[in-house]
């Protein structure tokens, strides 16, 4: 089930607050199946996405800008990938 709080938050992120052109990137973390509609709604949206899972899905894998093969547990590897590909907002999965 999406939760309402989660709609609003993906809204937001379409506002530009300065008026810059450059894309917002958004990196998902732990990628799977129940991701995928934010994902795409994310794409829709123009958003650069970055996807890091061990068992993502293939369809995200193969759409995203980037992809890395990294888990959640591994919390360092997911906050140098977030640095290096600069990113503005993280969306998680779980259970």
């Amino acid at each position: 089930m999406i939760q309402k709080e989660t709609i609003w938050f993906v809204r937001e992120l379409n506002f530009d607050y300065f008026g810059m052109e450059q894309k917002k990137t958004i990196m998902f973390v732990e990628a799977s199946n129940d991701m995928l509609p934010w994902f795409r709604r994310a794409r829709k949206f123009e958003y650069r996405c970055v996807v890091c899972g061990t068992d993502g899905t293939k369809e995200m894998a193969r759409e995203a800008d980037a992809f890395y093969n990294a888990s959640y547990f591994d919390r360092q590897k997911c906050i140098d990938i977030a640095r290096k590909e600069r990113v503005d907002g993280v969306i998680g999965g779980g259970d």
